[in-house]
């Protein structure tokens, strides 16, 4: 929402504190719309002032866009200045905040015309308006399915496309529709003698060998004389095919229709016979009638388009604009309402479609379970749900979500993160839900079980957490628009007792009225879902990571990843049946990448979802000798970080080296190898010229920092002692000398710890 009393000539100083920190929030999301692409785009900072914003990210509560926006401000840049580079990187829910409203005003309306049969066709609509319009394409006043773009493409049009085609464009300002254009198709050999068709004086012959397509539907215009050709392909012998049966004495190498109607309608091919013997099978033509439609006159009424358009314009506007309480979509889609043109005294249904979809928020919670404790057998050990929900996590990001993505869950665990998921979801209205899951699972009596890692090894449904129950607590949270759930698991048992056996008990997910949700499987019932080693992430991932993105409707993004992984599935007999599933109840179209609009929360979720991934500030230890230690944490997942130990300063020594020799904790793990591994630290780091004890000098450092992951930091209820071990020399390598110095961590500077353990 734009700020009061601020015009596109205000500077930036005088914007609230509010805004700055809304417009740093979107800013800081990664991508190619973030904090970094308006830097490049400004051309006024160098590499190390970039450098120096982007260690603001491991500040707490630091932001590398806040501090960016707060340079502009002492600057004296212009909000019009800001909003010119924000559309140059083309992030647009920032504009949201900055710039006004504008209606939609189409500039180029669809125009009528007459087009040859199979050719390639495009009608075009274009407008301006802010936020960025929609479009959707409508045929005789029903909307086309997945035609949301500025143009209408036909690859090969056929008679089936005749029709009066129009484009409605919206905005939250209102929606408006373009001038009807009249698309005539005039059928090969068919001429068009000023305005009146000459079907019947013409016939119409179609080669069999342009027909490159396994199947290719043709429409026909009853009474229509028609030839199919067979004469093109070299061959002594012809046999016609209707529907796959020889036709009786059809030999002749042309097929002709006299007068074609709905007894000639079907499949046909011809079985030829060349000079060496050689059967050959044609594609298959299916020829089909349409009504003709060509000579129709079109019934233009724009006074009621137009009295359509006030009406609703005025009532969107209301909805978004001043009533929040609208902000779950309270007009339907594709409900209709009949129209009464007073002059020129016609009726005509127009499609009255709800407002734009947007988000308040979006928010997302993923857990991974790859390392179980005990697994059953040696196959069942998962190497890629941590990457998967790693893959998962940088795509949601990228389109607006936040997400808390957490790794290897107990049961209580599980319960717990989704509790406080939920506690997140009630806190505002409007917001769209994502959960993933990836790891182990069954489906008994129809109840598909998510697998926690202290699953009992007998498998067991009390172990394990139903998607049916998960889905039940975010449903009734009641305040989302918008329920996605994603399960990458099996949903078979393998068990001994029971292998081969089918479970065909049906079980609906308990799915409240009304409640707009999308369910997700990666593999359909009684079928196993799978992970390639050799691959970096699992099929079901691989695949939807990558349609992730697409502004298309859910339902259809998981048809499209469904159809990649069954194909993929199917090249390989031991992957072969995973074919995925989905469950909708929506009445609304949404993408997962619908704008954010956000609204003044009385508590907002994202304050909680930022408190969720504190951790403690780092630290600048000053040691013996002048020698300087810098410690700092790093967030790897919502759950799992690593610890940072880096010797700025050598001080007196010449050589120097620092390592973490003891974590006193014994809630949390360490994985296997992942003590004090080196990570190469930039040379533009290294060669900052830094100040210490208010003395300016150029620092020696060390060219690596020590990195110590830790894991499960959920399980924290009490402090971390952290025990440095820091080895140097001064001029003689052979006097190391030794110093160790032990720093406490509160759990209370963990906010996971909080979330799990408040």
């Amino acid at each position: 929402m734009v700020q009061q009393n601020i015009t596109p000539e205000s500077r930036l100083i005088k914007l609230s504190y509010k805004v700055l920190r809304q417009l740093a929030e979107i800013l800081d999301i990664p991508g190619p719309r973030d904090w970094k692409a308006l830097a490049a785009e400004l051309e006024i900072y160098s590499r190390g002032q970039i450098a120096a914003f982007e260690r603001q990210a491991i500040a707490p509560g630091g932001s590398p866009a806040f501090s960016v926006l707060q340079d502009l401000s002492q600057q004296l840049y212009t909000v019009d200045q800001l909003i010119t580079y924000l559309k140059s990187i083309g992030n647009q829910e920032a504009l949201l905040i900055l710039k006004p409203h504008e209606p939609v005003v189409i500039t180029q309306h669809p125009l009528s015309d007459t087009v040859p049969e199979r050719q390639e066709y495009v009608l075009r609509c274009e407008a301006t308006g802010f936020p960025l319009p929609r479009y959707e394409w409508l045929k005789n006043n029903v909307p086309i399915s997945d035609a949301r773009t500025q143009t209408l493409k036909f690859t090969k049009i056929s008679i089936l496309d005749n029709g009066e085609y129009m484009c409605k464009v919206s905005n939250p300002m209102g929606s408006v529709y373009s001038h009807p254009a009249r698309i005539q198709v005039s059928p090969s050999n068919i001429h068009i003698v000023d305005g009146v068709t000459a079907a019947h004086d013409y016939v119409r012959e179609i080669p069999l060998s342009t027909i490159k397509n396994a199947e290719e539907l043709v429409p026909m215009l009853p009474g229509q004389e028609f030839i199919l050709n067979c004469d093109t392909l070299d061959a002594s012998y012809f046999q016609w095919q209707k529907n796959g049966y020889p036709m009786p004495g059809e030999c002749q190498p042309k097929l002709i229709f006299r007068a074609f109607n709905m007894n000639n309608e079907g499949r046909y091919s011809c079985k030829v016979t060349n000079h060496n013997g050689l059967v050959i099978t044609t594609n298959i033509i299916h020829l089909q009638t349409v009504n003709n439609q060509l000579g129709n006159q079109y019934d233009n009424s724009p006074p009621l388009i137009n009295h359509y358009q006030h009406q609703h314009q005025h009532q969107l506007s209301n909805d978004v604009t001043s009533n929040h309480s609208s902000i779950d979509g309270t007009l339907g889609k594709g409900a209709g309402k009949v129209m009464s043109n007073s002059m020129s005294g016609t009726t005509s249904l127009v499609p009255q479609a709800g407002p734009t979809a947007f988000a308040t928020g979006k928010f997302a919670l993923v857990i991974a379970n790859q390392n179980y404790i005990s697994p059953r057998y040696p196959n069942e050990v998962l190497v890629h749900p941590h990457d998967d929900a790693t893959l998962l996590e940088n795509s949601l990001e990228e389109i607006g979500f936040k997400v808390i993505r957490l790794f290897d869950l107990t049961k209580r665990e599980m319960e717990t993160a989704l509790e406080g998921f939920c506690k997140i979801l009630k806190s505002a209205k409007g917001l769209y839900s994502l959960f993933y899951f990836c790891g182990h699972g069954f489906e008994e009596a129809g109840k598909t079980f998510l697998m926690p890692v202290d699953v009992d090894t007998q498998w067991t449904a009390e172990s394990a957490i139903s998607a049916e129950y998960v889905l039940s607590k975010i449903q009734h949270c009641r305040t989302t628009k918008l329920d996605v759930m994603l399960l990458d698991v099996c949903r078979v048992r393998l068990d001994n007792d029971t292998l081969g056996q089918s479970n065909t008990s049906s079980y609906e997910p308990p799915f409240i009225p009304g409640k707009q949700c999308v369910f997700g499987y990666a593999t359909c019932p009684q079928s196993m879902a799978f992970e390639k080693r050799s691959d970096k992430n699992g099929l079901y991932m691989k695949h939807l990571a990558a349609h992730l993105r697409e502004r298309i409707q859910i339902e259809n993004l998981l048809h499209l990843v469904g159809a990649a992984v069954k194909k993929e599935a199917d090249m390989h007999h031991l992957t072969r049946g995973m074919s995925p599933s989905i469950k909708s109840t929506t009445t609304e179209i949404f993408t997962l990448t619908d704008p954010i609009m956000p609204i003044d929360f009385e508590c907002d979720p994202t304050n909680e979802w930022f408190n969720i991934h504190r951790l403690p500030a780092h630290k600048v230890l000053t040691l013996k000798d002048g020698i300087v230690i810098d410690i700092k944490f790093s967030p790897v997942s919502s759950n799992v970080c690593c610890i940072i130990i880096h010797v700025v300063n050598f001080g007196k020594a010449h050589w120097c080296d620092a390592n973490i020799i003891e974590l006193s904790n014994a809630e949390i793990q360490v994985p296997y190898n992942s003590m004090n591994q080196e990570h190469p630290v930039s040379s533009e780091f290294l060669s900052k010229c830094v100040s210490f004890n208010n003395q300016s000098a150029v620092q020696r450092s060390s060219e690596f920092e020590k990195l110590t992951q830790v894991s499960a930091l959920q399980k924290l209820t009490g402090p971390i002692a952290l025990t440095i071990q820091v080895k140097y020399y001064k001029e003689n390598r052979d006097d190391v000398k030794t110093i160790t110095e032990k720093h406490v961590f509160s759990h209370n500077e963990f906010g996971i710890a909080q979330f799990f353990n408040p």
